[in-house]
């Protein structure tokens, strides 16, 4: 007969934590089995899943409340087993569906409640991150992303963006869970399907642009919730906190709103203060103009965004202005 374990022997274990949010592969095959092996250990090791998920304990009574309310979707997911016949790729028989079921449904809901993770940018860099269903995002500089980062079966996919980021989101079609994934800023709600876009936060509000697939967006503060659809080639701007009731959607070129994932910032007719936003969001560099008349002047065309020297210099050619460094910023004057 095995010896039972307390739960400090679970909470002692780094692969054990890995098992729990569902990170190792390795980790997870370990203890798949070995909780297969040894049943018994279920009650310590649960109560070690919920403390390191964060989450409060069960009485007896929640414990089988919850196994009823969940016994439907048992059976569907143990469907879902046999017709795949894999997890981690390897085959499961019917028993050890319900054994790993079994733990989740015995934790409440799930033992392997959805905790998050991030990622982020500092000025000038950028970077690429794929999550854990397969989904690509293109960082640009000074963003910062929180994903749910969940057990297998806790849909649905959501994230969380401020700043500037591209999206090339996975599709499950064979997964009606994971079906939708969801993009959240300040002002938006954004359910996708399976397709590419990119989100900006940077302007005081949300900018959308829909390159392939298609979208559904809600505002946030509209009074009514609108809900606006989108189809590729279309960009959607909104700022809950200055106009809750406007929203501009608006046919663009792609290679406008895509630029700075080549290293450009590309500008149509840009007044010149939100240039220099732009280039404090990037690049974290403050540029201040003696005129203040000029910040409403505009600028048309593509200038690498990797070189804050480089912009400036040519800013200064345009409007003929001198520029020196002044601190950790750049002061410009006639």
């Amino acid at each position: 007969m095995e010896s039972e374990q307390h739960s400090e022997f679970f909470l002692q274990k780094e692969s054990f934590r890995n098992w729990v949010d569902g990170l190792v592969e390795e980790d997870c095959r370990f203890w798949d089995r070995w909780f297969r092996e040894n049943p018994g250990q279920l009650p310590s090791a649960i109560k070690a899943a919920r403390i390191i998920a964060g989450l409060p304990m069960l009485d007896d009574q929640d414990v089988q409340q919850h196994v009823q309310q969940s016994w439907e979707s048992l059976n569907k997911r143990i469907d879902s087993y046999e017709k795949k016949k894999s997890f981690f790729g390897r085959s499961l028989s019917r028993a050890a569906a319900v054994l790993l079921f079994a733990v989740s449904l015995l934790s409440g809901w799930y033992v392997f409640q959805p905790v998050t993770e991030s990622y982020a940018t500092g000025y000038s860099n950028r970077r690429s991150v794929v999550l854990s269903d397969g989904t690509e995002i293109m960082m640009n500089a000074n963003t910062k992303i929180t994903a749910k980062r969940s057990w297998r079966f806790a849909p649905p996919r959501e994230v969380w963006v401020d700043g500037e980021a591209y999206f090339l989101v996975k599709s499950h079609p064979d997964e009606p869970d994971h079906k939708n994934f969801m993009v959240h800023t300040y002002d938006m709600d954004i359910t996708v399907t399976g397709t590419q876009f990119n989100v900006n936060t940077r302007s005081k509000g949300t900018r959308v642009f829909l390159k392939e697939g298609k979208i559904e967006v809600a505002l946030r503060e509209n009074p009514s919730r609108r809900v606006m659809q989108m189809v590729p080639g279309e960009a959607l701007s909104y700022s809950g906190m200055q106009d809750p009731q406007a929203a501009k959607k608006e046919l663009v070129k792609p290679e406008e709103q895509l630029a700075w994932k080549s290293g450009y910032f590309s500008f149509s007719n840009t007044p010149l203060s939100e240039v220099l936003e732009m280039v404090y969001a990037t690049h974290g560099v403050r540029i201040t103009v003696e005129d203040s008349s000029l910040l409403g002047e505009t600028i048309s065309g593509r200038v690498p965004n990797t070189n804050v020297d480089e912009l400036v210099n040519s800013v200064s050619k345009l409007f003929n202005l001198k520029h020196a460094r002044n601190g950790s910023g750049i002061r410009l004057w006639k």
